[in-house]
């Protein structure tokens, strides 16, 4: 039986329990497990770029994403350990990223569904050859709108968005 508990301490600090899992905002004593968990997942997701973009990447990540007050980060934590994370710039999920071992398990799925909790509108940008990513967002309702080239690795991004569906009403 899985529980689930949602916890509201201020607006910036919803926190949502399960079990022995939880999901909370960023702290900056994170920032080593999260940038751990970047490299580790995005060296499989990402394994078309090359080694001294995914190393600037994990340094700007570190110096300029992670301490932004422009982004919002959560926290997937298991047994006191961070597995996974998404970032937010706004309605822009600027990343989401789970550990390769714990991948499959619904950490993801969690963390997707907590920001929709939050947003109407979300917006990604994704390597075209990223196929899990894609897929991954795919399954959650996100479509390409548009595409354009990522010139600082020359890569083909696509963007791609979901929208709440506004309620139907039920008279007929």
């Amino acid at each position: 039986m899985l529980l689930f508990v949602s916890i509201l301490l201020t607006q910036e600090y919803l926190i949502h329990i399960y079990n022995n899992k939880m999901i909370r905002a960023y702290q900056t004593s994170d920032t080593t497990a999260v940038v751990h968990v970047w490299r580790q997942a995005a060296t499989i997701a990402h394994n078309f770029l090359g080694e001294a973009f995914l190393a600037q990447e994990q340094k700007d990540l570190q110096e300029i994403y992670l301490p932004s007050p422009n982004s919002l980060t959560w926290v997937f934590e298991q047994d006191d350990h961070v597995v996974g994370f998404i970032s937010m710039l706004g309605h822009e999920i600027g990343g989401l990223f789970v550990l390769p071992e714990q991948q499959r398990l619904g950490i993801g799925s969690a963390l997707i569904h907590h920001v929709k909790a939050e947003h109407t509108m979300l917006e990604v940008d994704v390597f075209q050859q990223n196929q899990t990513g894609r897929a991954f967002y795919q399954k959650y309702g996100f479509t390409v709108y548009d595409q354009y080239v990522f010139e600082p690795c020359n890569e083909m991004m696509l963007k791609m968005r979901y929208i709440v569906s506004p309620p139907t009403s039920g008279n007929s």
